[in-house]
C-alpha cells in the first residue's frame, strides 16, 4: 500500500481502514511533514512529524479531517515546521502550559492553603476562628441530626474553578446569590475571595473589585462598620430588671456574663473551668482578637455566675456550652420591650462604664489596644484592685438601675 500520496479531499475520503489493533500513517508530497493517520474506527488525524534543530523529531496534531481541510492542515504545517526549524520545541512549549495549569490551584484549594499560610498585619497567622469562616465559604452544608440541611457556603459555585479561570461574570453571580444571606455576609464572602485572589496574584480581567473597572460594573465593599450601637441608658435598667427576673439558665448567665465583663460574644464559650482562677476570682481570656491572653477580675456579680456555671464541671470542660437560645432572648425582648443583641452588650459595658472609670481602665477592661499608643503600652499600668473596681462598678450600676426601674 503506498502511503505517500497527494493529499486531497477526495483521496483523504476513499483511504482504506485499517484492522483492529492496526493504524495506517500517510505523508503528503506536497508539504514535508504534514501526516494523516487512520484508526480502525475512521478517526483521521492530521499531524506534523518533524525534527526539532538540535534536537528529537516530535509529533504535533494539528485537528482532525474532515473538520480540518487539506489546505488549513497544510497552512498548519508550514508553521509548525517553522517554528521546529527554529530550535523551538511545541511539545515541551506544551507539557511546561500543562504543568503551569496544574500548579494553579482551584478556588477551594486556594483558601484551604491561604488560611495556613496567610498573616495578619502584626505578623500572627489567622485565628482558628477566622479559618474556620474561610474555609465554609467553599464547603457544603452539612444536615444536622435533625434532617436540616444547612446552608452551602457562599463561594461554594466557584470552588472546582481554578482561580486564573474566575471570571468578573462569576464574581457577579456569587454577589448576586450571597445577598440571600443578608448584607453583612454577602460583604464578607466577597473580602474572602477579594483577599484570595490578591493573596495568589490573580488579576481577573474587569475584576468588580479593581479601581480601573468603570464604576457600574464594581463592586463596592463598604468599610467595617463601628460595632452595634448600645442599648440607650434609660433603657438600661429595664432590661436588666427583666433579665435578672428571667429563670437562671445558662443563657441567661450567659448574656449576663457579657453585660458584666464587656466580652466579645465568642470569647466566654471559649473559658475552660482550668482557665477560672477562684482564689483570685477571675479569668483568663487566651488568643483573645489582639493576640493576646487578657485577664478578667471578676465583680461579686459576675463571679456568682461563675461559681453557678463551674458546678460539676470537669477541669477541661468549658464554662459555657452553646449557651446563646434565640426563644429566651425573644421572650427577654418581648417582657422588657427592649431590642438588644449579644455584640451590643460590649457595647453598652463600654458606654456604662465610660464615665465610671479612667480611659486608660476602660482600654484595659476592654482589652483595647490601638497602634502608636506609646503611653498606654510602656508606661501605663493598672493594677488588679483598679481593674476589678471597674468592672464592680459596672455590675453595680446595672443593679442600681434595675432597682429604679422596679420601684
Amino acid at each position: 500500500m503506498e502511503t505517500r500520496i497527494v493529499f486531497t479531499k477526495a483521496a483523504l475520503t476513499n483511504l482504506p481502514v485499517p484492522a483492529a489493533g492496526q493504524r495506517f500513517t500517510f505523508h503528503d508530497t506536497k508539504q514535508p511533514g504534514l501526516q494523516l493517520r487512520v484508526t480502525p474506527n475512521n478517526v483521521k488525524t492530521f499531524a506534523v512529524f518533524k525534527r526539532v534543530a538540535g534536537g528529537s523529531p516530535e509529533r504535533v496534531s494539528i485537528g482532525r479531517f474532515p473538520e480540518v481541510t487539506v489546505e488549513q492542515a497544510r497552512a498548519k504545517a508550514r508553521e509548525v515546521v517553522n517554528a521546529l526549524a527554529t530550535g523551538v520545541s511545541l511539545s515541551a512549549g506544551k507539557r511546561q502550559a500543562k504543568a503551569k495549569a496544574a500548579a494553579v490551584p482551584t478556588l477551594g484549594d486556594a483558601v484551604r492553603e491561604y488560611v495556613e499560610r496567610a498573616r495578619r498585619a502584626d505578623g500572627k497567622p489567622l485565628k482558628p476562628s477566622t479559618r474556620h469562616d474561610y474555609l465554609k465559604m467553599v464547603e457544603p452544608g452539612v444536615t444536622k441530626r435533625t434532617g436540616r440541611k444547612c446552608k452551602d457556603g457562599m463561594l461554594l459555585k466557584l470552588a472546582e474553578i481554578r482561580i486564573d479561570q474566575i471570571t468578573a461574570d462569576d464574581i457577579h453571580r456569587v454577589y448576586d446569590a450571597a445577598a440571600a444571606h443578608g448584607e453583612r455576609q454577602q460583604t464578607y464572602a466577597m473580602q474572602v475571595l477579594r483577599a484570595v485572589l490578591n493573596f495568589y496574584g490573580v488579576a481577573v480581567p474587569g475584576s468588580p473589585f479593581s479601581k480601573d473597572t468603570p464604576r457600574r460594573n464594581r463592586i463596592s465593599l463598604p468599610p467595617a462598620q463601628p460595632a452595634d450601637k448600645s442599648i440607650e441608658p434609660e433603657d438600661i435598667g429595664r432590661w436588666w430588671l427583666a433579665l435578672s427576673e428571667m429563670e437562671d439558665t445558662p443563657t441567661v448567665r450567659y448574656l449576663k456574663f457579657l453585660a458584666l465583663t464587656g466580652c466579645r460574644p465568642s470569647e466566654p464559650l471559649e473559658i475552660k473551668v482550668e482557665k477560672i482562677d477562684a482564689a483570685h476570682r477571675c479569668v483568663v481570656l487566651l488568643d483573645t482578637k489582639t493576640r493576646t491572653d487578657h485577664v478578667l477580675y471578676l465583680s461579686n456579680q459576675a463571679w456568682g455566675i461563675v461559681e453557678r456555671q463551674m458546678a460539676n464541671k470537669s477541669a477541661d470542660e468549658r464554662l459555657f456550652k452553646a449557651a446563646y437560645d434565640f426563644y429566651a432572648v425573644a421572650e427577654i425582648r418581648e417582657k422588657c420591650g427592649v431590642y438588644f443583641s449579644r455584640k451590643m452588650l460590649r457595647s453598652t459595658f463600654a458606654s456604662i462604664a465610660e464615665p465610671l472609670v479612667s480611659t486608660y481602665t476602660l482600654k484595659k477592661m476592654m482589652n483595647h489596644r490601638q497602634a502608636g499608643d506609646i503611653t498606654a503600652r510602656h508606661y501605663i499600668r493598672k493594677s488588679e484592685q483598679q481593674l476589678r473596681a471597674g468592672w464592680q462598678a459596672v455590675a453595680d450600676y446595672l443593679d442600681q438601675q434595675a432597682a429604679s426601674a422596679k420601684a
